[in-house]
């Protein structure tokens, strides 16, 4: 048995007896093995079906005072970004590909292209290859709204994840001058698009300037 064997088995296993957290597993493996990983989770919680949700019998269970103690801690997980998004997802029982056309739609991304786009620099943030400092309020709205958390937890989590470079020895760098320069952002990841030309658009922007006001909005 392989380790992403294994280690889909294992939490498998901790779901169905309803502790959801994928971390302690994703955090045992790297590069294609934590993708291999996410994925075949993904496909796990595609076919298991959805418990339902008893606000009563929560309240004032154990598990909510568990709840409450940890929390705080767990909106700034070691690890950032990279360790609080597939959390949230995965908790969530939501499959990447519908976080990925949500917030395509959420950030009027229109166009086939423009969702290829979001869809690779949400990637990037999963895996924490992306600067949390570039990333706009807009996007963090937006995925405030599908994650049901808020901008402010998202972007104390997104500072826990590290200087560029702390994850996969990612180095990014904006190139400030004329159009037709490059907007580079230079990483080992295989996000397909490293490298920029020309002038950024309005999604290379959502995702890079923390400024950004989309005048399409």
């Amino acid at each position: 048995m392989s380790l992403v064997d294994r280690l889909l088995n294992e939490y498998a296993a901790a779901f169905r007896a309803g502790d959801t957290d994928p971390w302690p597993y994703l955090d045992q493996v790297d590069g294609d093995e934590r993708e291999e990983l996410d994925r075949r989770m993904d496909e796990f919680l595609s076919k298991v079906e959805p418990v339902a949700w008893d606000p009563e019998a929560y309240a004032g269970s154990p598990a909510a005072r568990i709840v409450d103690q940890i929390m705080p801690s767990l909106l700034v997980p070691q690890g950032g970004w990279r360790a609080l998004l597939p959390s949230l997802r995965i908790g969530k029982q939501i499959k990447r590909e519908k976080v990925d056309a949500e917030l395509a739609s959420a950030l009027d991304a229109d166009s086939p292209q423009e969702a290829e786009k979001v869809a690779t620099y949400y990637h990037d943030m999963e895996q924490g290859n992306l600067d949390p400092r570039g990333v706009s309020e807009i996007v963090l709205a937006a995925l405030s709204g599908i994650y049901g958390t808020t901008v402010e937890e998202l972007r104390r989590a997104g500072a826990a994840t590290g200087p560029p470079g702390g994850a996969g020895d990612v180095v990014f760098a904006r190139v400030v001058g004329d159009t037709d320069e490059d907007f580079v952002l230079s990483s080992e990841d295989r996000s397909g698009f490293t490298r920029i030309k020309g002038e950024p658009d309005r999604i290379d922007l959502l995702f890079t300037d923390p400024d950004y006001d989309d005048p399409d909005r």
